[in-house]
């Protein structure tokens, strides 16, 4: 009966002798003790989130600076952050980097292709201009 009226301070209830009352709680009918019992312990036992804290790409760019000349270790501290944020935004920076360099390389070997291209298409106007040619003085 103990647990029983805890239950009920904490849902706002009032225990009848031998009778429970069973109130609708946010907009949710209780419709048996498991149910009142289930509630309370999800509620009690559900904390708040923080919300998350978003850092600038400038801040992290002179975080990562930072822990390249002192390490990781002391720099988490120094700015107040985790180890996993420092080494997270190492990551998605080297990640960035390769992207870019693979598109610079793609870049320059389209251009490369263009270039053969044009070359080859302008070969091939000056032999059919030839064989023209050729084909008209040859009889």
């Amino acid at each position: 009966m103990e647990r029983l009226s805890v239950i009920s301070a904490r849902a706002g209830l009032t225990i009848g002798p031998g009778s429970l009352i069973l109130p609708v709680i946010d907009g949710h009918r209780v419709s048996d003790y498991a149910s009142l019992q289930r509630w309370t312990m999800t509620r009690a036992t559900t904390a708040k989130k923080q919300s998350r804290s978003r850092y600038t790409d400038e801040f992290s760019a002179e975080a990562l600076k930072l822990a390249d000349t002192v390490g990781v270790s002391e720099a988490a501290p120094q700015l107040k952050l985790y180890n996993s944020q420092i080494y997270g935004w190492r990551a998605k920076a080297q990640l960035l980097s390769t992207r870019g360099q693979i598109d610079q390389a793609q870049s320059t070997e389209i251009a490369r292709l263009k270039r053969q291209i044009a070359d080859q298409a302008e070969e091939f106007a000056l032999l059919k201009k030839a064989s023209a040619y050729f084909a008209k003085h040859q009889k």
